[in-house]
């Protein structure tokens, strides 16, 4: 039988924004929540934990945690759920469930999912656009005056099973998604969403070593890419080509 425990079970902020970060498009959620724990110097509490999840440890600093985390600042009130795992889709539905369930008994302000979306170009953009998705007609108001809200798409994954649970059981969700690169890891859309992130919830979180990070990648990848480019050439000439 399936056991999700979410441990501890009561968190001492009162009313907190839940934030979640999820593998998705470019792995935008992993990446921003990772970055926001740093920044806020947030503090490890608990972890998410099943029976059906692989045998896998983390190794951070010599020391070993759970896949799955929750980080708190209490300062600003804030949880953070996340991994830098992928999922099993068989799971996602009841990790979903026992994270939205254990946001309602903590009476969470709402939860706040970040994540990408696919990019119609193969380039990554510096500017990416930033939307959001609500559950709630009540949170309109709210949002639309500070973030595009995307009408119609699909969602998949953790934020979309989390988005759906949070219908059910009444609890308000916001999901941002960022234009992200389909097949790479985009720190330039977890940037978008963090600045998202600062202008709601005031957090003040600096992003640009983020971007200069993105794009100091960006550039390896080209350099990977112009040389991956050049090798039929360089076998056609006989020549063997060093990194």
């Amino acid at each position: 039988m399936l056991k999700v425990i979410v441990h501890p079970k009561k968190v001492n902020i009162q009313n907190p924004v839940v934030l979640t970060g999820f593998q998705g498009t470019g792995l935008v959620g992993s990446i921003a929540l990772q970055y926001l724990v740093k920044k806020m110097n947030a503090k490890q509490i608990g972890y998410v934990d099943t029976n059906e999840l692989p045998p896998i440890a983390l190794l951070v600093d010599g020391e070993i945690q759970h896949p799955i985390r929750i980080f708190q600042c209490k300062k600003k009130g804030i949880i953070l759920i996340g991994t830098e795992l992928p999922i099993p889709q068989k799971l996602v539905y009841s990790i979903a469930s026992a994270i939205v369930g254990w946001s309602k008994l903590n009476k969470a302000k709402k939860i706040i999912c970040l994540d990408g979306v696919g990019s119609k170009s193969s380039e990554m953009s510096e500017k990416p656009k930033v939307f959001a998705v609500i559950n709630n007609e009540k949170l309109e108001k709210e949002v639309k005056e500070k973030t595009e809200l995307l009408r119609n798409g699909v969602l998949i994954g953790v934020s979309a099973a989390i988005l759906l649970e949070s219908k059910e059981r009444k609890v308000k969700n916001i999901c941002y998604l960022s234009e992200a690169h389909n097949n790479l890891p985009d720190g330039y859309a977890a940037a978008a969403v963090i600045n998202e992130l600062n202008k709601v919830l005031k957090l003040n979180v600096d992003t640009k070593p983020l971007i200069k990070e993105a794009k100091k990648f960006e550039e390896t990848l080209r350099n990977v890419i112009e040389k991956a480019k050049a090798i039929p050439k360089e076998q056609e000439d006989g020549k063997i080509m060093y990194g």
